[in-house]
């Protein structure tokens, strides 16, 4: 009887601490590799110049990278572009009217490249302010890549736009954007609610839409809503909404909807930019 319950208790002391390991067990999280431009808010005056950095982070063996970046021609001049180590190799690369491309390796005898568990800086870009306002700094055709034994492959990543503004700042952000029915039946639900959510993440009120586009599965059809305007103070979030009715789509099946934030940059009250992120949902109508 003793053996039996010595059995018992040291199965039981065996699972207790099992379970205690798994509770106290760190868990690995997947960190996304991304390629970023800051953000530059600074009292420039025209004819200043100053330099922003494109950086990665959570990256390994980076071996070469191709970006566009594109920005206002009236607000800012790029003049010049440089690679930091170990990117010694340039592809063709340019700087044009409004837009700079680079293109970089780190090199036939370097096949490591580039490893960054933070952010680290990969290339340089100079500027030149021409005028007062504000521009995107957006990040297009953006390519990363490393050398394994199967030859190059592109590493899936991130991508993190930047901004520069030289004027009292007005900006918002699209964080999030979902239909009120991901299952929408034609037969019970009259209509359905599109959401976005948006912060103004600036130092100045603003005034705000969110706008959505939706197409058919086949892509042969597609409709652009928008919500109405509506102001936000500096750093306020507010959920902006509008209704689609079951008349206003082509037939039953599923739709995609991508949908972006526009908002008033120069603060005459008139929406006129785009925000910096686009959010993308679908939903189905039976």
């Amino acid at each position: 009887m003793r053996v039996k319950n010595l059995k018992k208790f040291l199965l039981l002391t065996i699972g207790a601490l099992f379970v205690l390991s798994l509770v106290t067990m760190p868990t690995l999280a997947t960190v996304e590799t991304t390629l970023g431009c800051p953000e530059v808010m600074e009292p420039y005056d025209p004819m200043d110049a100053f330099s922003v950095d494109i950086t990665v982070s959570h990256v390994e063996k980076l071996y070469g990278f191709e970006f566009v970046l594109t920005f206002d021609p009236f607000v800012l001049m790029a003049i010049d572009y440089s690679a930091y180590d170990p990117f010694i190799e340039e592809w063709p690369s340019e700087i044009g009217w409004g837009y700079v491309s680079l293109a970089f390796a780190a090199g036939p005898d370097n096949t490591d490249g580039l490893t960054a568990s933070g952010i680290a800086p990969i290339a340089r870009i100079d500027f030149v302010v021409m005028d007062y306002g504000v521009s995107s700094l957006n990040l297009h055709d953006t390519t990363l890549s490393q050398v394994t034994d199967l030859g190059a492959v592109v590493i899936y990543h991130d991508v993190s736009d930047g901004l520069f503004a030289n004027v009292e700042y007005r900006g918002c952000d699209l964080q999030g954007a979902k239909a009120e029915h991901r299952t929408w039946i034609a037969s019970k639900d009259a209509d359905n609610t599109l959401y976005g959510r948006v912060k103004n993440h600036g130092t100045a009120s603003t005034v705000a839409l969110v706008e959505f586009t939706v197409r058919s599965e086949d892509g042969m059809w597609a409709r652009t809503f928008a919500t109405a305007p509506e102001l936000l103070a500096p750093d306020q979030t507010k959920s902006l909404s509008l209704t689609v009715l079951t008349g206003d789509l082509v037939g039953k099946g599923t739709y995609f909807v991508s949908a972006v934030c526009y908002y008033d940059v120069d603060g005459d009250s008139t929406v006129d930019i785009s925000g910096r992120h686009t959010r993308a949902f679908s939903f189905t109508l039976l």
